[in-house]
């Protein structure tokens, strides 16, 4: 069984948090760069890619899906019951009689105190827990699939009853509108009203609230539902729109991961009350006794400091549910709409069940699909006893898919709306309802085209400024450092302290230069054409092996580098249109070179031509000058076409990992036997997969002749996504327009942050994120100090700094799942 067939809306909401992640989440500049490196969205390590950010940027949601996907694996969703430390079998150390990690005695900072804190005013807005610590290190215990006994045991917990359907591993009950979806021993899903929690939902626009009362309504869900509520604490979460319900551990502290996510129940409200409960909650034992930790203050000045190990960051736009119009559907009348159709069998050895989005589905459905199909289905919603049913007259498998466009909606005079969407197209939307406003700009719709119709699902205005559709975010700091339970501290070296920016590119001396991906001193003082000696006492570096990203270093040298003749080289063409306020605009030729992947700029006569090459290689003869403070420039005198007729293909086949040439590489094995080496569109070897190996999957791709990677011919992969799955269009030759912001507008206020919560929490990396599998110092879950806030503009912030003091600590970083 495929469950993500068979449980589409949790399988759309997965994609749609990615999307609306991808949407949310505008990555400091050393993300960026590693969102650039692999199929636009993975993150190797490699030179600067900077056209890629802004072709990603221009081609919002067709890229940013297509890299969601590549990223994080393709719509894997666990659902789960009541885990307990040491479940399932797990070795029966028991911790000793808990004792309070931290004592009454707190360290309140003065109101008027603010720290710096990477250049942004820093206040300290809530008292620092204080007192001598102490804590456990806990081991995180794999969770077990669901078996018919535990799904049965939740589901008399949450008080349903039915009959079971699905295999060992992916359950699902209905029992009227009741749905229970159960993967694991820790991983479930519930509806307690499901028609009541749209089947096509996007992140942030859900029915949620966030009533006054809310501690109220989930702890007495909590304890309706046979868990004891004081052993939670609630926590609210603007990323979900929602609530954590947070299981603490022993000593009394919620477990949490990277990036705006605890272990726990994720717990969603409208206003009549729960509407969603999504649980992860890890089981664990006791590894070992406690261990000293440093203080919040120790925590806070750190954090504060120069150094990113040991520390995790996050930061995201101001959160909000924006305006949302569904599409509607009566009751007992005949509708037309797109879904997924499939065939869920009885995990018990009775009838199967069909489902239509979710929904049980009678009628004409003799010949649903076992394995779930995209649909066009007409049919009628029907309720009997209170159970809401789609009787389906006919049906038929469609290869349309979800859109999400942007545009201008009107309302016409037969009471349907025109969509002008943001290309100039003009599509139709049927029903549109009542208290949609005549005309709604920089509207989001999403749905189904249908010839000149679409079929919209639900019209939102994210877009809009002020209406609580996200602003943007990042992440930072190198992640924490592997624990040390030896016994024997192991010292660390002396950190390398960051030069003192200067106040200008020219450097007394000398010239700034920021280290971006790839860099090395070797590579940099080759580029200025100085000795890496020259640079490491200019910037009193003590590891010349050592240098970070964004450090900014002074570059030893009288001036910039001497122009370099190039010759026939070779690279990739990406040109950007630049739109400003007033309506000029500017086209910029890029080009990302084959040898180094370095960014370069394309200045001089009759580049017009290239337009119709975009993505595509090109060899250059002119002269390389470098800037200083600026992208180097290549003075074009002449320049070829290699390959002028040269198009884009989309291959069908599976992916496979091999290792090729010294390093692990995705290999894609086409439908005709042809196996490629998957490179990403500059050219560096990927290991990037789209769900799982073996999985069929469709690539745009570039295809250039001679190109090869170890004994395989090669292929650039811009876009990739599971055969059958949605997808936007991937369009080679447009050429990105992006907007010049107006620099006549009044400045920006200062950024300002203010720490709102301090506290001891438990970290250890998403499970969901790392793919459901944590080795080694992954399973590890230690004490970490949580301080978390917003801006002055309603960004969200988190800091998690590691608590265990330097003895207990290797000089040695652990792995951990980068944002995005």
């Amino acid at each position: 069984m495929n469950d993500k067939s068979f449980l589409p809306p949790e399988e759309r909401r997965l994609a749609d948090e990615l999307e609306a992640l991808a949407e949310r989440l505008t990555p400091r500049p050393t993300f960026t760069r590693n969102l650039e490196a692999t199929l636009m969205n993975a993150h190797s390590p490699e030179p600067k890619r900077r056209w890629l950010a802004q072709a990603l940027s221009a081609l919002g949601g067709t890229v940013a899906l297509i890299l969601l996907a590549l990223t994080l694996n393709w719509l894997i969703r666990s659902i789960a019951p009541q885990p307990q430390p040491a479940a399932g079998g797990t070795p029966s150390a028991q911790p000793p009689t808990p004792t309070p990690i931290i004592t009454s005695e707190t360290v309140t900072a003065p109101s008027e105190k603010t720290y710096d804190w990477h250049g942004t005013p820093l206040t300290l807005g809530t008292n620092l827990p204080g007192g001598e610590e102490h804590a456990f290190i806990f081991e995180y215990q794999d969770p077990q699939p669901a078996t018919l006994e535990s799904a049965r045991a939740l589901a008399a917990q949450f008080g349903m009853d039915g009959p079971l359907y699905g295999n060992a591993g992916a359950l699902l009950m209905l029992d009227g509108n009741q749905r229970l979806s159960v993967s694991s021993s820790q991983n479930f899903e519930f509806f307690p009203d499901y028609p009541r929690y749209p089947a096509w939902r996007r992140l942030g626009n859900s029915p949620a609230v966030f009533p006054n009362d809310a501690e109220e309504q989930i702890r007495a869900f909590l304890q309706e539902k046979g868990y004891d509520p004081n052993a939670f604490a609630i926590w609210q979460n603007d990323l979900y729109a929602s609530y954590f319900a947070l299981p603490l551990t022993p000593d009394g502290a919620p477990i949490c991961y990277e990036y705006f996510r605890c272990a726990g129940m994720r717990i969603t409200l409208d206003k009549q009350g729960v509407v969603h409960v999504e649980a992860d909650l890890p089981a664990y034992r006791v590894l070992h006794e406690p261990l000293p930790i440093i203080s919040a203050e120790e925590a806070l000045q750190k954090a504060l400091s120069d150094q990113n190990g040991g520390i995790l960051e996050g930061s995201l736009g101001p959160a909000g549910n924006p305006t949302t119009w569904y599409r509607p559907y009566p009751l007992d009348q005949s509708v037309t709409l797109y879904g997924w159709l499939g065939r869920l069998p009885s995990a018990e050895g009775g009838n199967p069940i069909v489902l239509l989005d979710g929904f049980p589905a009678t009628g004409n459905v003799a010949d649903a699909p076992a394995g779930g199909q995209l649909s066009r289905v007409q049919g009628r919603f029907r309720q009997a006893n209170g159970t809401l049913t789609f009787e389906v007259e006919s049906w038929q498998p469609t290869q349309n898919f979800l859109d999400g466009l942007l545009g201008t909606v009107t309302r016409q005079p037969d009471g349907s709306g025109l969509l002008t969407t943001s290309e100039g197209e003009n599509l139709r939307l049927p029903d549109l309802p009542a208290d949609v406003p005549d005309v709604v700009e920089n509207a989001y719709v999403l749905g189904t085209r249908q010839g000149e119709t679409f079929d919209w699902v639900s019209i939102d205005l994210r877009m809009q400024g002020g209406s609580g559709g996200g602003g943007g975010g990042g992440g930072g700091g190198l992640g924490f450092y592997k624990i040390n339970l030896s016994g024997t501290p192991v010292p660390f070296p002396t950190p390398t302290p960051r030069p003192a920016p200067q106040s200008s590119s020219e450097g007394q001396g000398g010239v700034t230069y920021t280290v971006q991906e790839g860099d090395t001193l070797v590579s940099i003082a080759a580029r200025f054409g100085t000795s890496v000696e020259a640079i490491v006492q200019a910037n009193g570096i003590s590891d010349p092996a050592t240098i970070y990203l964004g450090q900014m270093l002074v570059i030893p040298v009288a001036g910039t580098p001497a122009p370099q003749r190039v010759e026939g080289l070779r690279g990739l063409l990406s040109i950007t249109i630049y739109k400003n306020a007033d309506g000029t605009q500017r086209i910029e030729y890029g080009f990302s070179r084959n040898d180094t992947q370095e960014y370069l700029v394309l200045e001089g006569e009759n580049l017009e031509a290239l337009q119709a090459y975009q993505y595509r290689p090109v060899d250059i003869w002119g002269t390389l000058e470098f800037r200083n403070g600026q992208a180097p420039v290549l003075q074009v005198e002449r320049y070829e076409i290699p390959f002028p007729n040269l198009q884009f293909q989309t291959l069908r086949g599976k992916q496979q990992l091999s290792t090729v040439e010294g390093r692990l590489v995705a290999l894609l094995i086409s439908e005709d036997g042809q196996t490629y080496a998957q490179l990403d569109p500059l050219g560096a070897p990927t290991e990037v997969l789209v769900g799982q190996e073996n999985d069929t999957i469709e690539v745009d791709a570039l295809l250039i002749p001679g190109e090869t990677f170890g004994s395989y011919p090669a292929l650039r992969a811009f876009a990739a996504f599971p055969t059958g799955a949605p997808h936007h269009e991937f369009s080679p030759d447009q050429i990105p327009v992006i907007d010049v912001p107006d620099t006549s507008a009044p400045p920006r206020s200062i950024a300002m942050a203010v720490i709102e919560r301090a506290e001891l929490v438990y970290y250890m990396p998403d499970p969901a994120r790392a793919g459901g599998t944590l080795s080694g110092d992954q399973r590890y879950i230690q004490p970490a100090w949580l301080f978390s806030g917003h801006y002055n503009d309603g960004s969200e912030f988190f800091i998690l700094v590691q608590a265990l003091k330097a003895e207990y600590l290797l000089p040695e970083l652990a792995p951990y799942t980068q944002p995005g």
